[in-house]
């Protein structure tokens, strides 16, 4: 388990991990429902996630820790960036593309023309982008469809990545040596990550394999919080457990997406 929990923490899987499971559910659902895969359009929306991925990473470090960054490291994640977005734009609705447009802005005015990252605008946009958009995109994506109605499916996913962000947002604070700027309570984090599952497993039913992927979902998603308990004192603890967390949302939305399937 213990080598397991350190596979999990392992700086270059957060790197695809993080972004990755922002896309996941809405992939997973939109595959499954219309059975085969949109392999371009997935690859595509892939290189997105993850070059706004380290783009983001590069103005933390940049901006909250004072580090030196090798410019042509984000020249070229934008590069590809807006060349996927073009693409994706020529294959998709212009609704999509419009949530694509707004989520490149939104990776950067994080940052510019103030810092507002690890605020309760930060909070606000990070959840609402990569816990509803960015699958709702995903999910078109696969399907060419999206009933609005399936919006409270994505409850479970907004409770779930909220409480993710809360412990996220705090261990950030701490290795940018910067006072956190939202509420936070050690059990807030925990609590709504719990709350997700639940509600999860709510929305989830009526099942077809009688509750056997639900109640895997419960169990799974569950054990996989308990190492969350233990308290980080050093910056390393503190980081991977921030890589950890990336790995636990995707454990989460696989199931969840499995689950509301089947």
């Amino acid at each position: 388990m213990k080598q397991f929990t350190n596979f999990l923490q392992h700086p270059l899987l957060k790197m695809f991990v993080s972004p990755l499971a922002t896309i996941l559910y809405g992939t997973l659902v939109g595959a499954l429902i219309n059975p085969g895969i949109n392999w371009l359009g997935l690859l595509l929306l892939a290189l997105i996630v993850i070059s706004s991925y380290l783009i983001l990473h590069y103005f933390n470090l940049q901006k909250n820790r004072n580090t030196t960054m090798n410019q042509g490291i984000l020249y070229a994640c934008e590069a590809i960036l807006i060349i996927s977005v073009i693409a994706m734009a020529f294959s998709n609705h212009w609704l999509i593309t419009i949530l694509l447009v707004l989520y490149v802005i939104y990776i950067h005015i994080i940052y510019f023309p103030y810092n507002i990252s690890g605020t309760w605008y930060h909070l606000i946009l990070s959840v609402a982008y990569n816990a509803i958009f960015l699958n709702v995109v995903a999910h078109f994506v696969q399907s060419n469809q999206f009933d609005i109605a399936q919006l409270t499916l994505y409850i479970p996913l907004v409770l779930f990545f909220l409480g993710m962000q809360f412990e996220v947002f705090q261990l950030q604070s701490r290795l940018n040596q910067r006072k956190n700027q939202i509420f936070y309570h050690p059990w807030l984090g925990m609590g709504m990550m719990i709350l997700g599952i639940l509600t999860g497993f709510y929305f989830a039913v009526p099942s077809t394999t009688y509750y056997i992927v639900q109640i895997l979902f419960v169990i799974v998603s569950g054990i996989s919080l308990l190492p969350l308990i233990v308290s980080t004192q050093k910056s390393h603890q503190r980081q991977n457990k921030i890589n950890y967390l990336s790995a636990v949302y995707l454990v989460f939305a696989i199931l969840y997406a499995l689950s509301v399937v089947y």
